[in-house]
């Protein structure tokens, strides 16, 4: 047996292990490219090397169903809108491969119903710089737990901007200042307000008020770097 029977063999061992474990896995390979950061739709290449037998049975999905990385966003994420956020979230990860992720999906499965997962990105540096290899691990959540979870995250948001409210932005601060001791990369925070807000209130009413922080909000949003946060602390 040569090396590479040799690898082979140990590549299919690992994968059978690998199909006895209770929760999905999905093996990824991604060859680096340079990305158009001003374009968050920006088409994502990789191609899928395994998928385990858990995942499978959970989502009707086998390796054979995915050609390439367009049919695996195309199936599991039909609804347009949900599928542009999937890209714009998996382009983040790939320029951070070392920084590992978690986040809550709904997955469109084969048999057309739809299932909650709790996802875990890892990525891993390969001895090849062009290439890298990355897991994807699917918890299921049930409904029960996912409405807990969902209550979770809305506690943490303004309802109406839908941006971290103060609670969030606290929470979010402690990580920072814990891991400047670790890092010593430090931040700045900046607190504004919108001069003559209540007037809008008073002469327009608060619906309309409503809708300037909205707009005020989301254009906020679309003009910070990635590195950047913004919340609503109170008020306007």
């Amino acid at each position: 047996m040569d090396i590479q029977q040799e690898l082979d063999f140990y590549r299919r061992e690992y994968y059978r292990i690998l199909d006895f474990i209770p929760v999905g896995i999905v093996a990824v390979s991604y060859t680096k490219k340079i990305h158009d950061k001003s374009k968050d739709d920006e088409d994502i290449s990789f191609q899928l090397g395994y998928i385990n037998r858990f995942f499978s049975q959970s989502t009707g999905y086998t390796i054979n169903d995915f050609s390439d990385s367009n049919s695996w966003f195309e199936k599991l994420y039909p609804d347009l809108e949900y599928r542009y956020d999937r890209k714009k979230s998996s382009n983040k990860f790939l320029s951070n491969l070392h920084l590992p992720v978690q986040e809550i999906l709904k997955i469109y499965c084969k048999n057309g119903k739809s299932k909650w997962f709790e996802t875990f990105y890892q990525g891993t540096k390969s001895m090849d710089v062009e290439s890298n290899l990355f897991y994807i691990i699917f918890v299921p959540i049930d409904n029960f737990q996912r409405k807990i979870n969902d209550l979770e995250i809305k506690s943490r948001l303004d309802y109406l901007t839908e941006l971290p409210n103060r609670r969030g932005l606290l929470e979010i601060l402690e990580e920072k200042l814990v891991s400047i001791k670790h890092t010593k990369k430090y931040f700045i925070v900046v607190m504004a307000d919108i001069d003559n807000f209540k007037k809008i209130n008073d002469q327009y009413g608060h619906a309309c008020g409503d809708f300037v922080l909205q707009t005020i909000a989301k254009n906020l949003q679309k003009n910070l770097r990635e590195s950047d946060l913004i919340s609503r602390w109170g008020g306007e």
